[in-house]
């Protein structure tokens, strides 16, 4: 990252399986993501209405992939997390899912904003693999993850 982006806070780290966004959110518009996204407010609440679904308020929001859905926040800011559905065991994002929606959900969100803290102050001009990132963010890694880097860990 640049000195840029490290002074505006803002940061967006890029695998072919993962996406770490931290910027801003822009005007709440409908989406409509092949990836499962994880969004974590970095001040305030966030306002997910996902079609089909009441709306919610939080600091965490979790939307299934190809599921129309608008995201409001607090602040102008938020920090998302994308995963690519095929990079994963079959049932794992349900399961994911499931503890980011329940009991945990703050213990989720503060190591969302961990990873971003860690992340705005290292260097990324190495490889950082999906494992290293969801376990980060997650604390974990699927056991059945697709990602070829796995074993380099």
């Amino acid at each position: 990252m640049n000195d840029k982006g490290r002074e505006c806070g803002h940061l967006m780290l890029i695998t072919p399986e993962r996406v770490f966004y931290a910027g801003l959110l822009g005007r709440p518009r409908q989406r409509c993501l092949g990836a499962f996204p994880v969004y974590v407010a970095i001040k305030g609440e966030l306002r997910p209405t996902v079609e089909g679904a009441g709306d919610s308020c939080g600091e965490l929001a979790v939307v299934s992939p190809n599921l129309p859905h608008a995201v409001a926040s607090d602040y102008r800011t938020v920090i998302y997390v994308l995963i690519e559905p095929e990079t994963v065991g079959a049932g794992a994002l349900d399961l994911l899912a499931k503890r980011l929606s329940g009991a945990e959900r703050q213990l989720f969100s503060s190591r969302i904003r961990g990873a971003y803290e860690q992340l705005q102050r290292q260097r990324c001009d190495g490889d950082i693999v999906n494992t290293a990132l969801d376990i980060t963010c997650f604390g974990e890694v699927d056991t059945g993850s697709c990602d070829e880097n796995a074993s380099k860990q």
